[in-house]
């Protein structure tokens, strides 16, 4: 077993890699359900079955010229794409699915880089594999 590096993990909105991308996040949340029973008193029980969500969230420095980069982006908010995130290599890991793109910032102050992040939910169950061979 290895240790993997954050480089090697990418993530492609709408099939295009997310232009000189410094950090990615992807949250996957599933809820229980709550319950109370009189023989527990005042203690909830959770119950597996509630409701399922995700997140992505992104960051990268400004490129110009870019195609999948902070003002590419900003065009793009307010709908669901294709994103794929996870390694490149054969027998990686990867989670696909539909991607609701809500949120692009693009920041600059003087002197520094000027760079750009963003976050959305994902749209429906996502699909969790490997990357194969060509």
């Amino acid at each position: 077993m290895a240790a993997v590096s954050g480089r090697s993990m990418i993530l492609e909105i709408d099939s295009l890699a997310i232009d000189c991308e410094t950090s990615s996040t992807i949250t996957i949340t599933k809820e229980p359900l709550e319950a109370r029973c009189k023989a527990n008193g005042e203690w909830s029980v959770f119950i597996a079955g509630g409701t399922a969500s995700g997140e992505i969230s992104f960051e990268g420095l400004f490129m110009k010229p870019s195609t999948n980069s902070g003002f590419d982006l900003m065009q793009k908010t307010g709908a669901a794409y294709p994103f794929i995130f996870g390694g490149t290599e054969v027998d990686d890991q990867v989670v696909s699915g539909q991607f609701f793109l809500s949120t692009v910032e693009i920041s600059s102050a003087n002197d520094e880089l000027v760079t750009f992040s963003g976050s959305g939910m994902i749209s429906g169950e996502p699909t969790f594999g490997v990357v194969v061979a060509p």
